[in-house]
């Protein structure tokens, strides 16, 4: 999975370093023969605090989130 919460905990502020090197990650695994299957975001079920979602989002009034209103 690819968080977003993990990518970016403040709305523009978006961290690709050090443990959240995504690109890293996934030459590593190629350097030891691994596969990886990427599983980018928003939302990657309730593995992850809020599902992946950042808290940040709350804060917005014109987004509802997790609603089962198409």
């Amino acid at each position: 999975y690819v968080p977003w919460n993990f990518h970016e905990p403040q709305p523009g502020q978006y961290q690709f370093s050090g443990e959240q090197d995504v690109e890293y990650f996934i030459k590593l695994a190629h350097e030891l023969g691994l596969l990886v299957i990427l599983r980018p975001g928003p939302y990657i079920c309730a593995e992850w605090d809020m599902g992946g979602l950042p808290a940040w989002l709350l804060l917005k009034e014109s987004i509802i989130l997790r609603s089962s209103d198409p």
